[in-house]
């Protein structure tokens, strides 16, 4: 009977760690079979890759069980791509990610990676890029596609993101997706500092960059040239409908540049359809401004700008802004809160 290699691989995995006396600090893996079999062994506590994995079959999703607590990291950054076709890995369990780049995922939630209620997951120096939240169906004449959530990382759990970069996604929350907006199960946390959101973008709706539904703080980050087709070209917040507690954001010197909202500027950086928002107060010039327009509270748009007109730092242009305020009022209702 022949063997395959894919099963070798997993046999000489199985042999090595059998014959060790005690359980192993850490094992190499060099394809995708010998990293399941590594996953699937709790008493391996550390993964390190070695060279780049693609999956090569749709839903070839790489899964981490409940109970399982493990480091996957790599020596030098090595990628995790999903083909087009497929999400890359699905958290059920205690995970931290390092040194890794995970691309090309596909799912309509997290298309790179979903975290449960029950998972944890630190990201610490990975990059996401050209993850596609969606499916495509057909149309009457075409293939049509609908846009999901969470093109990097979809997350229903505890979530910490350190010095990591999400770069040309897709979907709602084309970056970065927290929490539900219906009826969570548990509340979704997450913590992100010192990481960078560029050129994402939510085609069909809200949310370019990041959607926060759960506890979120957002500390020294960069979100540049994001988009979304309605509101939140970087930012969109939403508590959830049936829930005993509300969505709360805190952003702490982060910084916002030339991202587009399709509803105008009002709606470019961080738009909080419901729920609690907090973050630097250092622009506070502006706040009477917004008051006296019925916008209520806000913070400044650009923190770097050189230019001294209050309104523009509010992303209002004086010329425009009479249509843009009507628009916020009569489409969204006197509840929205415009960054």
């Amino acid at each position: 009977m022949r063997v395959s290699s894919g099963v070798k691989a997993l046999i000489g995995l199985y042999l090595a760690l059998a014959c060790s006396s005690e359980a192993a600090d850490s094992v190499n893996v060099g394809d995708a079979d010998e990293l399941r079999a590594a996953l699937s062994n709790h008493s391996i506590p550390s993964i390190n890759i070695l060279t780049n994995i693609i999956l090569t079959e749709p839903d070839d999703t790489f899964i981490v069980p409940q109970g399982r607590e493990v480091h996957i990291t790599a020596a030098q950054s090595v990628t995790l791509s999903g083909g087009g076709i497929s999400q890359i890995m699905r958290i059920d369990g205690d995970v931290t990610l390092s040194n890794l780049v995970f691309e090309h995922g596909l799912a309509y939630k997290g298309a790179a990676i979903y975290v449960t209620p029950v998972g944890k997951l630190r990201l610490i120096s990975c990059t996401f890029r050209f993850n596609q939240a969606m499916f495509k169906h057909a149309g009457s004449h075409t293939v049509k596609k609908q846009y999901g959530f969470g093109g990097g990382v979809f997350s229903l759990g505890t979530l910490v993101v350190a010095n990591s970069h999400f770069e040309q996604n897709t979907g709602f929350g084309a970056g970065l997706w927290v929490g539900e907006t219906s009826s969570p199960v548990a509340l979704a946390t997450a913590q992100v500092r010192q990481s960078s959101f560029q050129r994402n973008e939510s085609p069909q709706g809200s949310g370019g960059a990041v959607v926060n539904a759960g506890h979120m703080q957002l500390s020294g980050c960069l979100f540049s040239d994001n988009t979304a087709r309605t509101s939140g070209g970087a930012i969109f917040q939403h508590s959830p409908i049936a829930a005993t507690f509300n969505a709360t954001l805190e952003v702490l010197g982060c910084t916002f540049h030339n991202n587009q909202g399709g509803y105008g500027e009002l709606a470019s950086d961080v738009f909080s359809r419901s729920g609690d928002v907090s973050g630097d107060t250092s622009c506070r010039d502006c706040e009477g401004q917004r008051e006296l327009l019925g916008l209520g509270r806000g913070f400044c748009k650009e923190l770097l700008t050189n230019i001294n007109d209050p309104l523009f730092h509010c992303g209002m242009s004086v010329g425009n802004t009479p249509k843009l305020l009507q628009r916020a009022v009569s489409d969204q209702g006197p509840s929205i809160v415009w960054w």
